[in-house]
């Protein structure tokens, strides 16, 4: 029996395929004119099922959740007040409120509210099991995606309002990378090597129809992955693993052309040729930057002006927006330093220490591959989306908050079973031996 806060997380997580799911169902029984009505429908359960959740999690926990929802908003009304302009930018209908307070679990699309639906969960165990339903409609969805291009020879994707052909797709891409890790870490939790083969399937297909930043995710995976298990290694077996991924990582550098018509060749076998991933490995422009260097540039420049104090949420879209769409800065760092200035530079010093003492801590695996999950998640920050929007950069806080609950209350636990001991033995007259 699914729990409400079990409910909430599918519904959130795994909203962009339920809505394709409902929409084709009823557009085939002539009823696609009230599809929007379903639509709205399964976000108000997620709202409903999300509130329901927080009550539950008694008075004091529940309090801490709105002073943190309350926060947030007053940052965005504070720097509304600061720099007025960012008013068109907080009202837009993408990237704008609806989507920091999103609640329709799309990549780009759902922000803040990610937070409270991690927050809620009471037991990891009952998120993995969560997280393989949410596997099983995601990963459908997103096979039917493929089967579309494959027949189209392209994806449909929304250019500003208008839709139009594209040989990628950047949400596909994060989408497929999201469900390739999901399944590599249930693989890791529970040694099935069917999950194993399903993430390998889902990263190779996210590499070629997606974008280049899904890289950075595999990157930041791996890394913590292998750290997990050095973790308690001796040292001689560290050395020889640490030995041979330099070894490979050289091999990668003084074979790359060679390696990369290698994967032309194979690809061309089986009769791919238009992936843009590919294109851009055999041309050598893998690592362009896709004018990012003049983003990154000008973020640097507004830095430069206004530390250490910042220009306030959404910030970047005063100069940056008068020259790309989007007007973020496309990096994590970049962003909350031009934001939040003295303050942001401290926060994000927090973040990376947090980050590494949690993913070095092995008292609950379960919370340690969830967090994990989803800080790897937030490698797409580095080079693309805002975190304001972005669900899995919230939900990793989430997780990051319960796993640090979870480690203090196992730590508390353990001083009073040793403190009980010691009572124990001083009551029967048993000398306790000092340790050094």
């Amino acid at each position: 029996m699914l729990r409400v806060e079990e409910i909430a997380f599918i519904l959130f997580f795994a909203g962009t395929a339920l809505r394709y799911f409902f929409v084709r169902i009823l557009s085939a029984v002539g009823l696609s004119g009230i599809s929007n009505i379903f639509t709205v429908g399964l976000i108000v359960i997620t709202a409903f099922c999300l509130l329901i959740g927080v009550l539950n999690l008694g008075i004091a926990r529940a309090g801490k959740c709105m002073l943190f929802l309350v926060f947030i908003c007053l940052i965005l009304i504070l720097s509304y007040f600061l720099n007025p302009e960012i008013g068109s930018w907080l009202t837009e209908h993408e990237y704008g409120l609806t989507d920091i307070f999103g609640l329709d679990g799309g990549v780009f699309s759902a922000g803040v509210f990610a937070f409270f639906i991690l927050i809620i969960q009471k037991d990891s165990k009952r998120i993995f099991r969560s997280l393989k339903i949410c596997n099983v409609l995601l990963a459908l969805y997103l096979l039917i995606m493929l089967y579309n291009r494959f027949r189209n020879g392209y994806f449909m994707i929304d250019n500003n309002g208008v839709m139009v052909q594209s040989l990628y797709n950047m949400s596909f891409g994060y989408l497929s990378t999201f469900v390739s890790t999901v399944n590599i870490i249930i693989w890791r939790r529970e040694q099935r090597k069917a999950y194993l083969i399903i993430g390998i399937f889902f990263a190779v297909i996210s590499l070629l129809y997606g974008s280049r930043g899904v890289v950075v995710i595999y990157a930041l995976l791996i890394a913590a992955l292998i750290w997990t298990s050095l973790r308690e290694a001796r040292v001689s077996r560290k050395i020889i693993i640490i030995i041979a991924i330099l070894a490979v990582a050289c091999a990668i550098v003084s074979f790359y052309t060679e390696i990369l018509m290698g994967i032309q060749y194979l690809l061309s076998s089986i009769g791919i040729t238009d992936s843009r991933t590919i294109t851009k490995l055999i041309s050598g422009d893998f690592t362009s930057s896709s004018g990012r260097d003049n983003i990154w540039a000008i973020a640097m420049d507004m830095i430069k002006n206004k530390f250490p104090l910042g220009y306030g949420a959404y910030g970047d879209r005063i100069e940056l927006g008068k020259t790309y769409r989007w007007g973020y800065s496309h990096n994590l760092f970049l962003e909350i330093i031009l934001e939040f200035g003295l303050i942001g530079l401290m926060l994000e010093i927090f973040m990376v220490v947090k980050s590494a003492l949690l993913i070095n801590n092995d008292m609950d695996m379960d919370w340690n591959y969830l967090f994990i999950l989803f800080f790897a998640n937030c490698g797409m920050l580095f080079v693309s989306n805002t975190f304001w929007v972005h669900p899995y950069f919230w939900a990793a806080i989430g997780a990051g908050v319960l796993y640090s609950r979870k480690i203090k209350e196992s730590r508390t636990s353990n001083q009073v079973m040793d403190q009980s001991i010691l009572n124990h033995n001083k009551d029967v007259g048993v000398e306790t031996p000092l340790i050094s």
